[in-house]
């Protein structure tokens, strides 16, 4: 008798355990993208356009040297034809609030920098 009762009372035990532990992990709006807060100091950075695979486009610091950035606002048009240039290139913008190496692009080499891609890329730095 004792030995029938012995493995419904280890399956009850781990469906009580187990049952409210996944009620914590359903949440609502995962689908939504984190917002980023950008800080309001603006921030200057001399430096080279690169990509990787995971992070996507980034800025390698000249000024602050061996400093790296990643684009929060990537215009893949803009970055890529600044990627392909390799020159270096004036940042103006503004880190991360959460994240110090998150950067937020407002202008570049003074030229005001637009994250979604307009009706033609040139028109991307205006």
């Amino acid at each position: 008798m004792k030995r029938k009762k012995l493995p419904s009372v280890i399956l009850w035990s781990l469906l009580v355990m187990i049952l409210p532990a996944g009620f914590g992990f359903a949440q609502d709006d995962q689908t939504k993208a984190p917002e980023v807060a950008v800080s309001t100091q603006s921030v200057t950075i001399k430096g080279i356009i690169a990509f990787d695979e995971h992070r996507g486009y980034f800025i390698r610091g000249v000024e602050p040297a061996g400093e790296l950035y990643v684009i929060v606002n990537q215009n893949k048009a803009v970055l890529k034809r600044l990627r392909t240039s390799g020159k270096t290139v004036t940042i103006e913008g503004g880190t991360s609030e959460s994240a110090a190496e998150h950067f937020f692009i407002e202008k570049i080499d003074g030229k005001t920098y637009f994250a979604k891609k307009p009706s033609s890329s040139k028109a991307a730095l205006k």
